[in-house]
């Protein structure tokens, strides 16, 4: 048994709190890009040491331009990284806390759920919602999936997402094609290309999201979560008098 389905169990217990995952990830994601820029300035002079004429022939400092062509963009990258996973904790929470009583005794049932199909089925499988449905079509619903499909191709690190230019033996001429992924990703997929306002670009979407969840809901849904999810350290469960832990306990 885990921790918290030991807690739910005890009769004793009629509360508990929980640490606010989305808000710790949300505020670390803010905190990276505040340092960021500094830091990757710090990083292009190191890259940019040395002259090309220079590293070409000196081991040495090849090895130090290498090193960091590597790690430059890892501060955007991070915080990027970090906003994303808020929104996921901000959809696992409201899934914990929101979920249709009935629809709790299916066992894992969150868990056979991807980030895509939480998001579409929030308000169907979730109290506190005026509406029954997320449009597909919505061209911020759009975005997020391009944000998904980024943080996937850094999560899994596939080689086909990596690969950078072809060779092209063609009528006795050598061809080399870069790749240019611009036109389905919101960002740049190699992190080497990242700037600020991408950054800016994905806290934006995540933002919009959340609020665009939040004009989806009933009142008191509504104002638990802009108190206890979006602004709180620490968020509260409660038992029913059915035995069930979640936000409208808290009401």
């Amino acid at each position: 048994m885990n921790p918290k389905e030991e807690i739910e169990s005890n009769k004793n217990v009629f509360g508990y709190l929980i640490d606010n995952i989305y808000l710790f990830n949300y505020k670390s994601a803010e905190m990276m890009l505040t340092y960021a820029e500094t830091l990757e300035h710090k990083l292009s002079d190191e890259l940019l040491k040395y002259h090309h004429d220079e590293w070409l022939i000196d081991q040495e400092k090849k090895d130090h331009v290498h090193h960091y062509m590597s790690v430059k963009g890892m501060f955007y990258a991070s915080s990027i990284i970090y906003f994303y996973v808020a929104f996921e904790g901000f959809v696992n929470i409201l899934y914990e806390g929101l979920l249709i009583d009935e629809l709790r005794k299916i066992d894992n049932l969150e868990k056979r759920l991807d980030i895509e199909l939480k998001l579409l089925l929030m308000p169907t499988l979730c109290d506190g919602f005026i509406v029954k449905n997320i449009d597909r079509q919505n061209s911020l619903y759009k975005e997020f999936i391009k944000l998904r499909n980024y943080r996937n191709d850094i999560i899994h690190s596939k080689i086909t997402d990596s690969i950078k230019m072809v060779n092209i033996y063609e009528s006795g001429f050598l061809y080399n094609c870069k790749l240019n992924k611009s036109n389905i990703s919101i960002i740049p997929h190699r992190k080497q290309f990242l700037t600020k306002d991408d950054v800016i670009k994905v806290k934006n979407i995540v933002d919009n999201l959340i609020i665009n969840l939040l004009s989806l809901m009933e009142d008191w849904a509504k104002q638990f979560t802009n108190e206890e999810v979006i602004n709180s350290s620490s968020i509260i469960f409660r038992k029913g008098t059915n035995g069930i832990f979640n936000f409208k306990n808290c009401k």
